[in-house]
């Protein structure tokens, strides 16, 4: 007859609902795979039956269509039986363990970068007045975006055609008398580009020297005057 086998301590045997013998180092990672995933912890086996018991980094995800799908679009994926090692991701720390976790922790990124992108450049059609700002167009917007948030992968084609032309009047007039006269490319003005700076560096003001001399501008994303002027302050 043979001896009782007793599981060494800090050891937790789970049979899981896959079938797969597992041993985990502790009884809460135990009891969150059986929750997870489904299956029972085993207190009684044999020396033969808990050496073949597998490791947790042993475990293989097979992820579904579904959860590749929810992965694309900024969810991580959770503990099932098709992905028993999910991953984790650490928004402090700024990293993702995990293929899916990873994809998914790279398109929240790029979400929060589309939305931050969207704001800076609806603020500056607002500082540049509302009737000439709602001439810009979707090709406008796209462009800013490629360039200043999605990245290089993203860039399109050169155009050898006539560059396109996003400069308001009212910022054209701001920066008539500008020693920095030339645009940043993909059509950022000069103005523009200190206003996106200063929303960045989180100020609510920034200088800026027009024909008129050195002016302050506020940061706000909405007009603040009914002439569809920048705010100013006299210095």
């Amino acid at each position: 007859m043979a001896l009782p086998f007793l599981i060494p301590a800090g050891i937790t045997l789970v049979r899981l609902v896959t079938g797969q013998l597992v041993k985990y180092g502790s009884k809460k990672a135990a009891e969150s795979a059986v929750k997870n995933i489904g299956g029972k912890v085993i207190k009684k086996t044999t020396e033969k039956t808990f050496k073949k018991a597998l490791k947790p980094t042993q475990l293989k995800n097979t992820p579904t269509l579904k959860e590749r799908a929810k992965a694309q679009i900024g969810i991580a994926p959770k503990q099932t039986k098709t992905m028993p090692r999910p991953g984790k991701i650490d928004q402090k720390k700024g990293i993702a363990v995990g293929k899916l976790s990873q994809t998914a922790y790279k398109r929240q990124k790029q979400g929060k970068a589309l939305l931050a992108g969207t704001a800076v450049y609806e603020a500056g059609r607002l500082m540049g007045g509302k009737d000439d700002g709602a001439k810009a167009d979707g090709k406008d917007k796209r462009s800013f975006m490629q360039k200043y948030v999605l990245g290089s992968k993203f860039q399109p084609k050169k155009d050898s055609g006539k560059g396109s032309k996003t400069a308001t009047k009212q910022q054209k007039a701001a920066l008539s008398g500008s020693s920095d006269k030339k645009k940043t490319k993909k059509g950022m003005s000069a103005f523009e580009k200190a206003f996106a700076k200063a929303r960045a560096d989180k100020q609510k003001t920034f200088k800026f020297k027009t024909k008129d001399g050195e002016k302050t501008f506020n940061t706000k994303l909405k007009e603040t005057s009914k002439k569809k002027k920048p705010k100013t302050m006299r210095t």
